[in-house]
């Protein structure tokens, strides 16, 4: 059992706010080859399929040599990247 720090932690986040330390640095968009690499990338169905060999994988799920599989972690880069482009371009308008 502790002492409550809530009061603590709100100031501290109130010092933050006002100080713009939650302001994101802009960070430089993905180029147009990027996106056509992600895009050349996909398959018919808008996606990375791969066959499992044996290599490492994120989790380390089971699969059996040879199974298909979509890569979640590289599906949600593309997407990142993706968004980020399509953000850069819509702020162009602004």
């Amino acid at each position: 059992k502790t002492k409550s720090r809530v009061e603590q932690i709100q100031t501290r986040y109130q010092d933050l706010v006002a100080n713009d330390h939650f302001k994101f640095k802009k960070k430089t968009p993905p180029s147009s080859t990027t996106i056509d690499r992600v895009i050349s990338s996909l398959d018919a169905n808008s996606l990375r399929v791969y066959v499992y060999s044996g290599e490492n994988l994120v989790g380390q799920p089971k699969f059996k040599t040879g199974e298909r599989y979509i890569s979640s972690d590289l599906f949600s880069r593309n997407v990142m990247t993706i968004c980020d482009f399509l953000d850069s371009r819509n702020q162009d308008k602004r």
